[in-house]
């Protein structure tokens, strides 16, 4: 996204481990040149690029604890491999044009099929 002005807050609302999907951050990963995504796995929006595990540094949450994050940082999780929960809140701060750039390019953080059918028939 041209605009850099964004933050996320990720609230463990569940003990957020190795094993069940705690986040992962690429350090300095926001100062550097944005890195060629493209969609991941089955295209359910998420996207990836190229990255090494040795690059992240895991970030173990109690519940109620939380980790903010820049919108340029990378950032990933490996998935939960356990029968435990690992809920989380997510907040996202960005402007409004923004919003209505990703929108307008089919990305819509709601994960509300129709929102996306309905910009890809435009």
């Amino acid at each position: 996204m041209p605009d850099k002005r964004a933050v996320s807050c990720w609230v463990s609302l569940d003990k957020a481990r190795l094993d069940n999907g705690c986040m992962w951050y690429v350090p300095g990963s926001h100062l550097q040149p944005v890195r060629p995504h493209q969609p991941a796995g089955k295209g359910g929006g998420a996207l990836e690029c190229q990255a090494t595990e040795e690059e992240g540094v895991a970030v173990e949450l109690q519940p109620g604890e939380c980790v903010l994050h820049h919108g340029g940082t990378l950032h990933y999780s490996r998935g939960n491999s356990t029968d435990l929960r690992r809920r989380v809140f997510i907040t996202n701060f960005r402007p409004k044009a923004m919003i209505a750039l990703e929108r307008e390019q089919g990305y819509d953080h709601t994960g509300n099929c129709e929102v996306r059918a309905t910009l890809a028939n435009r």
